[in-house]
């Protein structure tokens, strides 16, 4: 469903500035709490972008391979990724943080990481609102 990506999409300077810090630290690459460690600081990074005190817990253990899962908490302002690190759920959290709806959140992230992470990007399809990487 690419009209979920709106090559258009709105970031804040200071989002974009908090991005291109996360993706320059490679998120993929190190330890799982070496990358859980730039998935804290993106969403600090994120949250202050956009005058939030939004925090990120990772539920676990980490299942590699599998989808990335996660959910917002507005009761404790607080972004659950839950088996996965994944970037696209990080900023579906922080869209949903701001008050967007689902879709809109699904919108948001999938268009920002189309954008900020294009090679990554490329090396995924979607599937509905949920983006798998190809092996």
């Amino acid at each position: 469903m690419t009209t979920l990506i709106n090559p258009n999409v709105r970031i804040s300077p200071e989002a974009h500035a908090a991005i291109v810090a996360f993706r320059r630290s490679k998120p993929w690459r190190g330890t799982f709490e070496e990358r859980y460690a730039k998935f804290q600081s993106a969403m600090a990074g994120l949250a202050a972008a956009y005058g939030l005190g939004t925090g990120l817990v990772f539920e676990g253990p980490e299942l590699a391979g599998r989808l990335g899962n996660g959910a917002y908490d507005p009761r404790k302002d607080v972004a659950h990724l839950i088996g996965k690190l994944s970037v696209v759920t990080l900023l579906h959290c922080l869209a949903r943080a701001r008050g967007r709806s689902r879709r809109e959140a699904f919108e948001w992230s999938l268009s920002v990481f189309a954008r900020m992470f294009p090679i990554s990007f490329s090396r995924c399809r979607l599937d509905g609102c949920i983006l798998i990487r190809e092996q």
